[in-house]
């Protein structure tokens, strides 16, 4: 009888091991670093729907399980181009350098649960503020809009992601999961900025980079 109660306590022992682990399957840490690309959109004069788009860089840090994750992402954007403003009823055509620094936190759910290995599906949403800088070149004299302009800027955004895990090799933490990820989503976000209370700086957002 004995025998049979230790043989009945770790196959119970074995199966609550397998199952902790099927549960904290895909639920490691994982550092990104990518680079994301801006399709500006909005209203002609007050967005740079009419103007380059933005290239930029993206950090980023997620944990959780292998369902829900949550992240902090820190972007850096830059747009150089020419367009039409607009200050009040007067339409000028300036040269433009813009700049952003994004903070975000945001969520992911994956509903299939995350594989260590392999092609891994995910939805994404977050919140942000921003500090955008806007260099006007070309401001008329009869114009009164400041030529370099700075503003926070605040905004959400949702999207979906791809990242196709590679295996990896061991770390002082364990063993560390190497990756390539793709993202696209739209973000909706204003500053005040070039004479705007809300100038439109929203728009589709790609990245594409690698993690670990």
């Amino acid at each position: 009888m004995k025998y049979a109660i230790a043989i009945l306590l770790t196959l119970l022992f074995s199966i609550e091991a397998y199952s902790q682990s099927m549960r904290n399957r895909g639920g490691f840490k994982s550092t990104k670093i990518g680079a994301t690309l801006s399709n500006y959109a909005g209203s002609i004069n007050t967005s740079f729907a009419e103007g380059s788009p933005g290239y930029g860089v993206e950090v980023s840090v997620d944990n959780g399980s292998g369902y829900f994750r949550y992240f902090f992402r820190g972007r850096f954007n830059q747009s150089i181009g020419r367009q039409n403003f607009i200050k009040g009823t007067t339409v000028y055509n300036s040269e433009y350098e813009f700049f952003s620094v994004e903070p975000e936190i945001g969520l992911a759910l994956y509903p299939v649960q995350r594989q260590e290995k392999g092609m891994n599906l995910y939805l994404w949403g977050s919140g942000s503020v921003s500090y955008n800088y806007l260099n006007l070149k070309d401001v008329p004299t009869t114009v009164s809009v400041d030529p370099k302009g700075q503003a926070l800027g605040y905004g959400f955004g949702g999207g979906v992601g791809l990242e196709l895990l590679l295996g990896g090799g061991s770390s002082k933490g364990g063993s560390r999961h190497y990756l390539i990820y793709t993202e696209i989503g739209f973000r909706q976000a204003t500053a005040q900025l070039a004479g705007q209370r809300e100038f439109d700086i929203s728009g589709m957002n790609a990245s594409v980079g690698v993690g670990f």
